[in-house]
């Protein structure tokens, strides 16, 4: 996997990746989380998906507790008390309301992945952590990177992928199988495409002004001033996205602005839902009212290295 992210000159994120770094002999800070999630997972005995993170908080002696009161919008936190760490998780957010459940499974283990590093590199953490916004986001995404590797290991999700078809009842399967929302596992998928990324893609409009197309309905990859991986914003039309049907394994030339990916890979039919509102971007009524269920999936990475069979959903060669 490419490890490259966003880099700035704070020197609070160069002192947090030299202190991982130098505590597990990683090459960067995201392998070293990827290392620490290996190391606490085999600590737990757990085997089989889905991987609870309770055993994870007994590796650490972490104490674990319900809240019975409504803590606003955190999905779980973690405070010390009386020189005991302790993971808190309102119990309000699970009681009645299981449609969100996976989501809030997510955000414990994100939380867990701060309680990681504080158990690695001490307190500093916390003071390197809010020292600057751009430490406080690149700490953020190393959470979220560990949160995905512990819920699930890249190595079972290749296990699984090659012993059944690529398609979306296959990411829907591993959904319930490691007990993750379909986009944590799509986000994961993007680990198994080297410098590439996945889109789904659907007809629909924004708003009134725009006419229902084929539009960016969600991109794995997320933008970067490096732009290692490809990214095209929600809502950008079909010009951007270029696919040969030509050849067997299908050139894809992504351009934006003035960047251009030249990658391979293949579509398959995806199916959508009715639209649902996410943490991280809220529908607007034109975009509710738009009925088309089918769609395409891309699925590219960098020329040369697609990955056939984990990606191939045609019926296999013996």
């Amino acid at each position: 996997m490419n490890d490259l992210r966003i880099r700035t000159t704070s020197p609070a994120i160069a002192e947090i990746e030299k202190r991982i770094r130098s505590a597990t002999g990683a090459p960067s800070a995201y392998a070293a989380m990827r290392r620490l999630c290996s190391t606490v997972v085999e600590a737990s005995r757990q085997t089989d998906p889905p991987f609870r993170v309770k055993p994870l908080l007994d590796v650490l002696n972490v104490e674990f507790e319900y809240q019975n009161v409504n803590c606003g919008a955190a999905e779980a936190s973690v405070s010390l008390r009386e020189d005991r760490l302790i993971l808190d998780v309102p119990r309000p957010h699970f009681d009645g309301r299981s449609g969100r459940y996976r989501r809030w499974r997510f955000s414990i283990a994100h939380e867990f992945a701060h309680i990681l590093l504080i158990r690695t590199l001490g307190a500093k953490i916390l003071e390197l952590t809010n020292q600057d916004k751009f430490s406080y986001r690149f700490v953020e995404g190393l959470c979220d990177h560990a949160a995905s590797h512990l819920l699930l290991p890249r190595t079972r999700l290749t296990e699984t992928l090659r012993r059944q078809k690529f398609s979306q009842d296959t990411v829907r399967d591993i959904a319930k199988c490691f007990d993750t929302s379909q986009s944590v596992v799509l986000h994961a998928l993007e680990d198994l495409l080297p410098r590439g990324a996945i889109f789904l893609i659907k007809s629909y409009k924004r708003d009134e002004k725009e006419r229902v197309e084929p539009r960016v309905f969600f991109c794995s990859s997320r933008y970067s001033r490096d732009a290692v991986r490809p990214w095209l914003p929600r809502g950008c039309t079909m010009k951007h996205i270029n696919v040969d049907a030509s050849r067997p394994l299908r050139g894809i030339s992504i351009l934006l602005n003035t960047k251009e990916w030249l990658l391979e890979g293949k579509q398959l039919p995806w199916m959508f839902g009715p639209p649902q509102p996410d943490m991280f971007y809220k529908l607007n009524g034109a975009e509710q009212i738009n009925d088309n269920h089918y769609g395409t999936a891309i699925i590219c990475a960098e020329k040369g290295k697609f990955d056939r069979g984990l990606f191939d959903n045609e019926e296999r060669f013996q």
